[in-house]
């Protein structure tokens, strides 16, 4: 065991052993303008590392750098630096680099500005916590070959920061990122999860705020590539009370290519957010976004969400308090589409392409609302509602067979349209055998059923004044 403990103007630590087992601890502590440097090689069956570096009062400029490297059957590293009050402007650097059946990494790192944490694990089992505090950070956490439920967990708080982990050729692996729990979380902040093969793997990213420093202009990524039964969660903000503490603007987007059965969900509360959900090849996988705007939002949220594969998928969007703009958009057959929407000049587009694929558009309380279904294959069913509203819109185009506007949620009502004046809705379908109707109920509202084909059957009822009824049904 080695321990050091050194106090001049240029600290340089260096521990290098070779045994069966190792254990190393450096100690660095600097109170003027300084550089400590602690280097630390391990090679043996078990291999422990502890550091130690500390920044005192009246340092206008200090760099604490520390280098491990580990190699061994069982390695542990444990990196700590901190600082002072009033330390000045201390800049961190930090290396971890491990090669063994177990690994485990954990990284400390206190300063105002500019930390630098790489950390690499190669083994079966890894494990890495990086805490990191202030802003300019950058963080990358990287684990691989035949990594089994490994787990990698990095906490930041900073203006300008970056945190990425990449998880490689393994399965049960577990990533989970979170900016903002120490006061304050600021805004231009990127947080990347990459998992790579495997299956049952999670990734989970949390933007919150435990102050109230408002977070704008952050990027949240996951990517899950291959293997089935992978989980991805992204959440912005989190309620104090009755209080809505973060963020507006902020960016969050899923990738899952390949496998069945994958989970993906974002959650985001307050103004101008935007969510991007894709899921590709595989059945059985489900997407799910949630967004809740301020009361008067002038930039609603945004959400989109792609699922392309054999079928059997579900896509779920719920915004609420207006202003918000929704996207779906599923290929192959026993899909299932659902979108609700709460407030005024929504906007929701739902296109299915294939087989007994079903959609059902909502929108709550709001006016100026506009909703778009265009289905296309045989046994497909739609269903609208647009309730306490005026001027709002509705249009469905299914093109094939057998498909039916009247099912699902509201199966009786078709496009439906309560309590409002001015309303639009309008029904075009190509095929055979094909089923519509349209309920409105208020003034000065249009239905519209256009039907080509053999077999067809429309019906609109209306209930008020200065409607309009137009059914038009051909070969």
């Amino acid at each position: 065991m080695k321990k050091l403990s050194l106090l001049t103007a240029l600290i340089f630590s260096f521990a290098f052993v070779m045994a069966q087992s190792n254990e190393s601890n450096v100690v660095q502590t600097a109170n003027g303008a300084t550089t400590n440097y602690a280097k630390v090689e391990q090679k043996g069956k078990s291999n422990t590392s502890d550091v130690t570096q500390t920044t005192t009062f009246g340092n206008a400029a200090v760099l604490n750098k520390t280098l491990v490297n580990q190699n061994g059957k069982s390695n542990t590293s444990t990196v700590t630096q901190t600082f002072e009050t009033s330390a000045g402007s201390p800049v961190n650097d930090i290396m971890v680099d491990q090669d063994g059946e177990g690994n485990a990494a954990t990284v400390v790192s206190q300063a105002f500005y500019g930390h630098d944490v790489d950390v690499k694990q190669d083994g079966k089992s890894n494990v890495a916590n990086v805490n990191v505090k202030r802003d300019g950070n950058t963080v990358k956490v990287v684990q691989k070959d035949g990594n089994v439920k490994g787990n990698a967990d990095v906490l930041v708080n900073a203006i300008g920061s970056k945190a990425e982990v990449l998880q490689k050729s393994g399965k049960e692996n577990s990533a989970t990122q979170k900016m903002g729990e120490f006061d304050v979380v600021g805004g231009n902040n990127l947080m990347m999860i990459e998992q790579d093969g495997g299956k049952g793997n999670s990734a989970n990213q949390f933007l919150l705020n435990s102050g109230h420093m408002e977070s704008v202009d952050n990027t949240q990524k996951i990517i899950q590539k291959g293997g089935e039964g992978n989980t991805a969660t992204q959440r912005v903000g989190e309620w104090v009370g009755r209080e809505v503490i973060t963020s507006n603007n902020n960016y969050a987007k899923t990738t899952q290519d390949g496998g069945n059965g994958n989970v993906a969900l974002i959650e985001q509360i307050k103004n101008g957010h935007t969510a991007v959900q894709e899921q590709y090849g595989g059945t059985g996988n489900h997407a799910e976004i949630k967004q809740t705007n301020g009361w008067l939002a002038p930039t609603g949220a945004i959400s989109y969400q792609t699922q392309k594969g054999a079928g059997g998928n579900k896509a779920i969007a719920n915004v609420f308090n207006g202003n918000g703009k929704s996207e779906q958009y599923q290929d192959g057959k026993d899909n299932y589409s659902r979108v609700a929407q709460a407030g005024s000049e929504n906007f929701i587009k739902t296109k299915q392409l294939g087989n007994e694929n079903s959609v059902f558009a909502q929108t709550t309380a709001g006016s100026l609302n506009d909703i778009n279904v265009l289905q296309d294959g045989k046994g497909n069913s739609a269903a609208v509602k647009i309730a306490h509203g005026n001027s709002n819109k509705a249009i469905v185009d299914q093109d094939g067979n057998w498909n039916t506007i009247g099912s699902g949620d509201w199966k009786e009502d078709g496009i439906f349209q309560e309590c409002g004046d001015g309303n639009y809705a309008k029904i075009t379908q190509k095929g055979d055998h094909n089923d519509a109707s349209i309920y409105q109920k208020g003034d000065d509202n249009i239905g519209t059923i256009t039907s080509t084909g053999n077999g067809n059957m429309g019906s609109i009822m209306q209930f008020g004044g200065m409607n309009e009824a137009i059914v038009l049904q051909s070969n």
